[in-house]
């Protein structure tokens, strides 16, 4: 009873807060990792409704609610098309699926990261609403790493290889709890080098990252976040010294090398099985499969039922890509190119606002890496906060852009005649 209360209270706050599209999308994002304990529970608000379902219910209603009647919210913004391709193929995939509700649950939450990169990109006006929602991030973020502190201290989290305890705080896992960490530390980084350089509690908050992302003990969060800052490094080498970027991978490789060399040296996770070979054997099945329906896959959502159909073990694809490819066939292509598209665009802009453009180029090679072992788009926090960042980097592009713009116009007419101190008035 008192879960249900509780997210009844939250939804009743989110709507109060619609007059406010910012503080209501900040207030999201606060909460819904707060409430994911609910979900890990599976419990349900009534019959097979999950229990957080409300919460981004009401995001996606006032997010095209605003689209509609806001004159400063649009259903058409940067990047965003090749989302509702990737939406509408999920919902033609529909004709090949096996299991609707499944399938369906999908799309919603496919939808929901939809609504969210709409709400961030229309809500914001000024770069201080981008540095507010950078704010908002930093501090879930900072909760999150108390839990999971508490989790590590009092053994409440999962017993790992050797009695080590791995950490997932709010989440569902220590795998995704380890993506969470990875996108508030390109938030932080944010944070340090733009929008707050003289805030010592972001110093303090990216170490304590640092740390909580070590005792979740993700693999792959470690390797991509590496490859992307070195990557990153390739397209601004001439912007920023290398020994910036592979100094402080090897501090925290020396300093807590005892539990990373553990963790690569034990790849079976108290299985029989190698979990590494598991998923490549995994990725020749999804290949073999994938030709039977290319064009608009099994289903979305119905790899793991597909897979206990078959061979009676219900297992997930770890890989993001293959996955889509054999849930929706070819509209994994919208996916990959929406992901590439954005990464350009930053690119592009990388001579200007270099240390922005930096953070959200490590960003998307880190996503385009990392989901290449895991399952993310999935992912009812981590997409969505994905998205969310996605959306305030290019709105910061464009803001930047239009500012140019309107300072190049009012330059060339104040060289035509009119007094200098105008441009300043």
């Amino acid at each position: 009873m008192i879960p249900k209360v509780i997210i009844l209270f939250l939804s009743t706050i989110l709507i109060f807060l619609s007059t406010s599209p910012l503080t209501l999308i900040r207030a999201y994002i606060f909460f819904r990792p707060l409430v994911q304990p609910f979900a890990n529970k599976h419990l349900t608000l009534f019959d097979n409704i999950p229990i957080n379902a409300p919460l981004p219910l009401i995001v996606i209603f006032y997010s095209f609610l605003g689209c509609i009647f806001r004159k400063d919210f649009s259903i058409i913004v940067p990047k965003v098309i090749p989302l509702y391709f990737l939406l509408y193929w999920s919902i033609f995939s529909l004709y090949n699926t096996k299991y609707y509700l499944a399938s369906i649950g999908f799309i919603f939450k496919i939808l929901t990261a939809v609504s969210v990169y709409l709400f961030v990109y229309n809500a914001i006006q000024f770069t201080e609403d981008i540095k507010n929602m950078l704010k908002t991030i930093c501090a879930i973020c900072f909760i999150s790493i108390i839990w999971g502190f508490y989790q590590f201290i009092f053994r409440k989290g999962k017993i790992w290889f050797d009695g080590i305890v791995r950490i997932h705080s709010f989440l569902v896992g220590a795998n995704e709890y380890g993506i969470f960490l990875s996108l508030c530390l390109i938030a932080t980084l944010l944070m340090i080098m733009i929008f707050d350089s003289e805030n010592k509690f972001y110093k303090f908050l990216f170490v304590m990252i640092i740390i909580a992302s070590i005792l979740a003990l993700n693999r792959g969060s470690w390797i991509a976040m590496s490859s992307a800052l070195i990557l990153g490094y390739f397209f601004f080498r001439n912007k920023i010294k290398f020994r910036y970027i592979i100094g402080p991978i090897l501090i925290v490789f020396i300093v807590f090398s005892p539990i990373i060399i553990l963790r690569f040296s034990e790849w079976s996770e108290a299985t029989p099985a190698n979990t590494f070979l598991a998923r490549i054997n995994m990725c020749k099945i999804i290949l073999k499969l994938i030709p039977y329906h290319p064009f608009i896959g099994f289903g979305i959502g119905t790899a793991d039922l597909l897979f206990q159909d078959l061979f009676g073990i219900r297992a997930w694809p770890h890989n993001d890509y293959l996955r889509l490819a054999l849930e929706i066939g070819i509209g994994v292509i919208f996916y990959v190119y929406f992901l590439f598209s954005v990464l350009f665009l930053f690119l592009k802009n990388r001579y200007k606002n270099w240390k922005f453009n930096f953070c959200f180029v490590v960003l998307l090679l880190y996503w385009i890496i990392i989901s290449i072992p895991q399952n993310i788009i999935n992912d009812v926090i981590n997409f969505p906060l994905f998205m969310a960042l996605v959306a305030c980097g290019v709105k910061y592009v464009n803001l930047t852009a239009t500012e140019d713009k309107n300072y190049e116009r009012t330059y060339f007419f104040n060289r035509n005649g009119t007094q200098w101190d105008d441009c300043f008035s």
